[in-house]
């Protein structure tokens, strides 16, 4: 038998599920955003006369504006790297750097940037662990969603 208790009960449960549904597209929908900006910065990079392969795996986050992120990666000395930042978030100011894991600003590579990205070529002095450092600084002050997509040859 079902109780009035019970219908109540599966009711809030659709609607929590429903919500966090929602929520979730939502949160995906700023990645999906964000990798695609990283990926714009790509394009000419990862074509056949730019020569670098776009590796499948990408890192993604949200930080509040003006906040520093760093991805930790290990680099090979001999290769040759680009990274790209993007955000969904429009009139933003960003800025790219990397690291050894001395925390050393230890390569100053070329810099390009878009409306919504801002990428880096490095090549490294010695193999070994790096990290690629960010920042997104936006105007309203509001958190930004960020991806980061990489390249090599």
């Amino acid at each position: 038998m079902i109780t009035m208790h019970s219908q109540l009960s599966r009711y809030r449960l659709s609607a929590f599920l429903f919500t966090s549904i929602l929520m979730f597209s939502q949160a995906q929908a700023f990645v999906v955003d964000a990798l695609s900006f990283a990926l714009e910065g790509a394009e000419k990079h990862v074509s056949e006369e730019g020569g670098y392969t776009l590796r499948k795996d990408f890192w993604q986050g949200s930080s509040e504006s003006g906040e520093g992120q760093a991805i930790k990666h290990h680099l090979v000395k001999g290769n040759s790297y680009w990274f790209w930042v993007g955000t969904e978030s429009d009139d933003t100011t960003m800025a790219i750097a990397v690291y050894d894991k001395k925390g050393t600003k230890s390569y100053e590579g070329k810099i390009e940037k878009g409306p919504n990205w801002i990428g880096t070529q490095v090549e490294v002095p010695k193999s070994g662990t790096y990290y690629i450092a960010f920042k997104i600084t936006t105007k309203n002050k509001e958190e930004a969603h960020w991806a980061v997509a990489y390249a090599f040859k």
